[in-house]
């Protein structure tokens, strides 16, 4: 692939949610559309004055990139200034989904989008805000245009920028994995080698108060937890004590299933954490390159992830 530059983006992009700290542009999320039957319905004159700067400021865009539309075009994707538009609009609608798509998909491009990890976080962010995309199918190569060039220009910035997305990136990945460790900690105190909580021990017990605090909470009780003082005394019947092996069983199998999942987290954000550190170690190694040759790489990785979703 030939180098893509990347022009300041502009304000059409700037001002999407989750691109800078700027306010996202008040945009009304109707369509651009006039009907001229009746008046009930239709967007502000100040929705339409907004949608017809978008739209204009997208077609600059377009005709300043034209080695990155190419790049798209030969994937069969024809952005147009229209479809950024309505793609702009949903941003402001769903900002939350969008925001994270943005985030996800500089990290993503960081990494070189070398990343199974960031790859994969990046695709499920953008089919999530793709799920809530009210517009017709063929918005999808806008879809694809607006992270193209937020990517390029993330990878246009100064090092610093870049350094400090990964040093937050990384901070955040560490205090995952700390809670997850104090969790799979916590769970190792309570349930033991054979998942049950031991009510002998005041330290099984704390700890498994802790957990359900955290959120894991027991979908079965032991059977003895159900005997009340008045009915602990008197004998219990084969059918009771079935009952009580049943519930005790399942028990066991759910704070193992909690277990489970905890690890596999672990070893994820672990896994993550390291292709972070090793992302900002590669940054800091390679600045006597210039301020654009590892960039570059970087920005074009991340047009090729796109392109292969």
């Amino acid at each position: 692939m030939n180098a893509i530059q990347s022009r300041p983006l502009p304000p059409a992009i700037q001002t999407l949610p989750g691109v800078n700290q700027t306010p996202a542009r008040p945009v009304d999320s109707s369509p651009p559309t006039v009907t001229t039957s009746s008046s009930a319905g239709q967007p502000s004159l100040a929705a339409l004055a907004s949608a017809a700067r978008m739209r204009e400021e997208f077609a600059a865009d377009l005709k300043d990139h034209i080695m990155l539309v190419k790049t798209l075009q030969v994937a069969n994707m024809n952005p147009t200034p229209e479809g950024c538009t309505r793609v702009a609009m949903q941003s402001n609608k769903y900002n939350v989904e969008f925001t994270a798509m943005v985030k996800d998909a500089t990290l993503a491009a960081l990494a070189d989008a070398k990343s199974p990890e960031l790859n994969k976080k990046y695709m499920a962010s953008f089919s999530n805000f793709l799920d809530r995309y009210e517009g017709p199918a063929t918005d999808l190569s806008d879809l694809c245009y607006i992270p193209s060039r937020i990517i390029l220009e993330a990878q246009s910035t100064e090092r610093n920028s870049a350094s400090a997305a990964l040093r937050q990136a990384i901070e955040e990945a560490e205090t995952r994995l700390e809670q997850l460790e104090e969790t799979k900690d916590l769970m190792d105190r309570a349930y033991g080698d054979d998942g049950k909580i031991d009510s002998t021990s005041d330290d099984s017990k704390a700890a498994a108060a802790e957990l359900e605090d955290r959120g894991f909470k027991n979908a079965t009780n032991t059977y003895d937890s159900k005997v009340s003082p008045e009915t602990s005394a008197l004998p219990i019947s084969p059918v009771e004590a079935l009952i009580g092996a049943i519930a005790n069983k399942d028990q066991a199998e759910q704070h193992q299933r909690h277990q489970s999942q905890v690890a596999n987290q672990i070893d994820t954000t672990t896994s993550m954490l390291k292709a972070l550190r090793f992302q900002l170690k590669n940054i800091q190694r390679t600045e006597s390159e210039g301020p654009h040759a590892t960039n570059e790489r970087s920005g074009q990785g991340g047009i090729e992830l796109i392109i292969q979703m």
